[in-house]
């Protein structure tokens, strides 16, 4: 564990969760049940994970889509 209650391990897989769960509502245009079957996730697993991570599909709606997949 390091100073903040979270191993390195853990923190890194949470940043990049929340990384491709960005990606997948852009690509979608903030459509949560699109961004859920791209990302192989049952909807209500996406949303819990919306909350827990504190992303807002809605700030998606309006955003330019790029090209799929942006992560290596």
């Amino acid at each position: 564990m390091d100073f903040w209650g979270k191993s390195l391990f853990q923190a890194k897989v949470r940043e990049y969760e929340a990384q491709l769960i960005r990606e997948a509502l852009q690509r979608t245009r903030g459509n949560q049940a699109w961004a859920a079957r791209i990302l192989g996730l049952p909807s209500t697993t996406l949303a819990s994970q919306l909350r827990r991570l504190g992303i807002q599909a809605t700030e998606y709606k309006r955003t330019e889509c790029p090209e799929w997949p942006l992560v290596p």
